[in-house]
């Protein structure tokens, strides 16, 4: 017959489905936890394999496309961008390529983006010319702000001529003449609310606002009367050019009724009153000298 030690406790039954029900519980919380080590491990593994993809040739720029420019201009855009076909999707710098890209002279602005897996794309607005200004080496093409955007070529035939006494030589592409509007003026403004405070952005602002391809182009000049157009031998005087919309349409007017080109003037200094004077050749004299008719004509 057994007797009990003093002061020991029986050890408490459990029941044997309370006992499984643990059992299945740890069992589940492993399984749990096996799950999670798991996928982890995947995750990883994944993230690992797509940087190394990414490093490797397989994640690199394929296609640089460019949208908005053509030809030699499009390849410049896309050669200043600095985006060559070695260059990691992941490391590509759009903020950066988009500096680079606007420092292109006939470049106004631009956008880059990605378009996975291996194509970026450059949207840009283009500059466009308005006025040419004459330097020792040629035409200088500036757009509505005054930055030069190229040299030469035959657009500059086409072009009103911007002329100041004394000014210094055009700057190099991509800069700005002195005294122009700058980047404070949109390369699309197509006129101003009011005269312009220099007086080359007086003559930009004229400039963009008359017809390209006007035969003979303009020449534009700024003198003690203000702001001058001469085509061929008639001076058109535009005053402060504080109304050149209206001014530009009457200077329509008067060329759709009358032919400009000859020795004269025609004062639009009011716009809804403009003044014509022509010297008309008439008949040579006994002496052989030329006479003249002036022609006055009143809108």
């Amino acid at each position: 017959m057994s007797t009990l030690t003093s002061g020991a406790t029986p050890a408490p039954r459990i029941d044997p489905r309370m006992a499984r029900r643990v059992v299945e519980v740890r069992r589940a919380e492993g399984r749990r936890r096996l799950r999670v080590l798991v996928g982890a491990a995947v995750v990883a593994g994944t993230v690992a394999a797509a940087a190394a993809v990414a490093e490797s040739p397989l994640g690199a720029v394929r296609h640089v496309r460019v949208s908005g420019a053509s030809g030699a201009t499009a390849a410049a855009v896309a050669a200043a961008s600095g985006i060559g076909t070695s260059t990691p999707m992941l490391h590509l710098r759009a903020a950066a390529a988009v500096t680079r890209v606007e420092a292109v002279p006939v470049v106004a602005s631009a956008t880059v983006s990605r378009q996975w897996p291996a194509t970026v794309r450059i949207a840009v607005t283009l500059r466009t010319p308005v006025a040419a200004f004459q330097t020792p080496a040629g035409p200088a093409l500036v757009d509505r702000t005054g930055r030069v955007v190229g040299l030469g070529g035959p657009a500059a035939a086409t072009l009103p001529t911007i002329e100041l006494a004394g000014a210094p030589t055009a700057p190099a592409p991509g800069r700005w003449l002195p005294g122009a509007p700058g980047r404070a003026a949109s390369p699309t403004a197509s006129s101003a609310a009011g005269p312009a405070v220099t007086p080359v952005a007086r003559e930009l602002a004229l400039a963009a606002l008359l017809p390209a391809g006007a035969t003979p182009a303009p020449v534009l000049s700024v003198g003690a009367d203000g702001l001058d157009a001469t085509i061929g031998a008639t001076t058109v005087i535009f005053g402060a050019g504080d109304q050149l919309p209206a001014q530009v349409a009457a200077l329509a007017a008067v060329e759709a009724a009358t032919p400009l080109g000859a020795r004269g003037t025609l004062d639009l200094s009011v716009p809804d009153r403009p003044v014509l004077a022509l010297d008309t050749p008439g008949s040579l004299t006994a002496g052989g000298a030329a006479s003249s008719v002036s022609t006055q004509t009143r809108g």
